[in-house]
């Protein structure tokens, strides 16, 4: 769990890090829109593997649910000849908040898993 932990880290710190090089050189702020693909992609996997391992966690449904959904949701709006306006906005920031929402469920199992331990430890 603290491997899953780890990389759900390093996805996220990815593009904050490249961004915050980025106020310094340009270039690398090009480099952090691009590293947002990378986190999504590590995500998505990890979110795999944890329903792999827990398939009966409900989180986790819906968290890959959202993300079918998502993608799926970009075939009607390529297809639509009609302005996006601020439609945009929140297609843009409903990648966020799926992060957001599985870094919230790989820390609350982290959490879980090491009150798991410590009370097999006691007996």
């Amino acid at each position: 769990m603290k491997l899953i932990h780890r990389f759900n880290l390093f996805a996220l710190g990815l593009p904050i890090l490249l961004g915050l090089v980025g106020t310094i050189f340009n270039v690398f702020l090009f480099y952090a829109l691009l590293s947002t693909m990378l986190t999504g992609l590590i995500q998505v996997v990890l979110g795999i593997c944890l329903l792999l391992n827990h398939p009966k966690d409900i989180n986790l449904k819906i968290y890959l649910g959202s993300v079918i959904a998502y993608f799926l949701s970009w075939i009607p709006i390529e297809n639509s000849h009609f302005e996006l306006g601020n439609f945009a906005y929140v297609f843009v920031s409903v990648p966020v908040v799926l992060a957001i929402y599985l870094t919230v469920i790989i820390f609350k199992k982290m959490n879980s898993h090491v009150q798991q331990s410590k009370s097999e430890q006691l007996y």
